[in-house]
């Protein structure tokens, strides 16, 4: 999967609207699911990652062009957090990494590049999988694995209630961009690779 570097001016654009910068707070009464979801991904390194609403027809996916929906940070090596249910032909996937945060590098999957989706199934709580992200010189590389017991460990310590809920999800599929076309600007484009998945 080839990444493009974004500008700041365009990431100004993804952080703007309705967004979540946050996961889900263990001080809240996060156990009332509803007809929400609340997922469950395991992110290695401590890498911001933007999920975006999109749709799949076949093996192509579009994103949502306006605004991510989710723009947080994992915490001690997962990220869990409410979204509006969306399965089938409406579901969820990566839009754009970042490394550093905000205010640093940002790379994200460009139309014909493939990234990960998955589902976010009403009233569950699941467990996607987990990736684990290495920035090597020009070139992010990941490895995308399962480890349920992991995940239910960390829920169970960070959020109890929702422990003997967790389930085990359909995990990530892999998608191919059909929108978002990457424009080179006045300095190159930082390009980073993701491999297929293992």
């Amino acid at each position: 999967m080839n990444y493009k570097f974004l500008s700041t001016a365009a990431l100004a654009v993804l952080l703007s609207g309705c967004v979540t910068f946050s996961g889900l707070d263990p001080n809240s009464n996060y156990s009332d699911v509803g007809d929400s979801a609340i997922v469950v991904l395991g992110v290695s390194p401590r890498y911001r990652v933007h999920i975006f609403e999109g749709d799949r027809v076949g093996d192509k996916w579009s994103r949502d062009t306006v605004m991510t929906k989710l723009n947080v940070f994992p915490e001690d090596g997962y990220i869990v957090a409410k979204l509006p249910a969306r399965t089938g032909t409406a579901n969820y996937g990566i839009g754009a990494v970042l490394p550093q945060g905000i205010g640093g590098k940002v790379f994200l999957p460009c139309k014909g590049q493939r990234t990960l989706t998955f589902d976010a199934p009403s009233g569950k709580v699941v467990y996607i999988g987990d990736i684990k992200l290495a920035e090597i010189g020009p070139q992010v590389r990941y490895e995308a694995s399962s480890d349920f017991e992991a995940a239910r460990a960390h829920v169970k310590a960070r959020y109890p209630l929702l422990a003997d809920k967790l389930v085990s999800g359909g995990g990530f599929e892999s998608s191919e961009l059909a929108n978002i076309s990457c424009v080179a600007g006045p300095s190159a484009p930082i390009t980073i690779y993701l491999p297929t998945r293992r």
